[in-house]
């Protein structure tokens, strides 16, 4: 299990395409390490370039951007919406409640006419409130060390079929190297930045054996490609290595950025430490999170 006593350096690197002036690749290293000591991997990646004639209609993470906009047009794609069933379950929960109460105070009305319908309009009422009281959550607990969290994830894969095995196969004969595949994403673009969320499965990790696996392409616009580069963007990462615990889940969450090429993290205090990891232990149960403990670590560069 990684943890701050033991966390390796050197896991991601970005590079240019050979022969591409307006391609850059994002590499994952030390993957079957990583595979050894925990059961999901996350990797959250933002990159905001500096220079202010870049917007991020400017450049693409592929092939993800690319699988959204699939979905957005109601194309197949390789993923799908993940489909949220927590304001059905309120609801039920709160028909239930109606109906125990209706139960215990008055049974003869349970099963009459009237009881029924109350207690499918309390299934209905819950359905439609829980999407405020979520966002209420989040919003009130947001400052709190157990918090009510925003869904991370919008989209999963489909179930794997013989051609998605071609295709894998297609892909590393495309970018001279295996490619990992994340059972979950999530895209974000604003005005100047984009921001991508990957999440692997054990059985996505445990199935890799090469130590550096190609994780995603950024496209830059040609008429843009002569300023954009390494020394002149932010790149955020965020990785988090999960092990299962009980019935959730135990993250041990790292942070660092290149700032002009320049790793370093910002602490809770809006600090830069040159060549720092902010770290985070946190324990997650569904859209629960409890913020155990947090740091830095210093003298350690996750970028290669």
């Amino acid at each position: 299990m990684l943890s701050p006593q033991n966390l390796p350096s050197q896991l991601i690197s970005i590079v240019q395409a050979p022969q591409f002036d307006d391609i850059w690749d994002l590499h994952l290293h030390n993957l079957p390490l990583i595979a050894q000591n925990c059961h999901q991997l996350e990797c959250h990646i933002v990159v905001c370039p500096y220079h202010r004639a870049i917007q991020a209609a400017d450049f693409h993470f592929m092939p993800f951007e690319e699988y959204i906009n699939d979905l957005a047009s109601k194309h197949t794609s390789t993923y799908r919406t993940i489909n949220d069933r927590a304001h059905k379950y309120f609801g039920l929960s709160l028909g239930a409640i109606l109906s125990a109460f209706i139960g215990y105070y008055n049974p003869k009305d349970l099963l009459t006419v009237e009881g029924l319908i109350g207690i499918f309009g309390a299934y209905l009422l819950g359905k439609d409130l829980w999407g405020d009281l979520a966002r209420f959550l989040e919003l009130q607990t947001q400052n709190w060390r157990l918090r009510f969290t925003e869904q991370y994830y919008a989209y999963e894969l489909h179930t794997s079929t013989t051609i998605a095995t071609y295709n894998k196969l297609a892909k590393q004969r495309r970018y001279g190297r295996a490619q990992i595949t994340p059972q979950k994403i999530d895209f974000i673009e604003h005005s100047n930045s984009q921001t991508l969320r990957l999440c692997f499965s054990s059985a996505e990790l445990k199935a890799q054996l090469d130590e550096t696996y190609h994780l995603l392409s950024i496209h830059v616009n040609k008429d843009k490609q002569t300023n954009f580069s390494p020394d002149n963007l932010l790149l955020g990462l965020k990785l988090s290595f999960n092990t299962k615990k009980w019935f959730g889940w135990r993250c041990f969450e790292v942070f660092q950025s290149l700032d002009g090429n320049k790793p370093g993290c910002i602490t809770t205090d809006n600090t830069w430490i040159d060549e720092g990891v902010f770290y985070r232990i946190t324990r997650r149960w569904k859209r629960l999170k409890y913020f155990k403990s947090l740091g830095v670590l210093n003298g350690i560069r996750m970028f290669k």
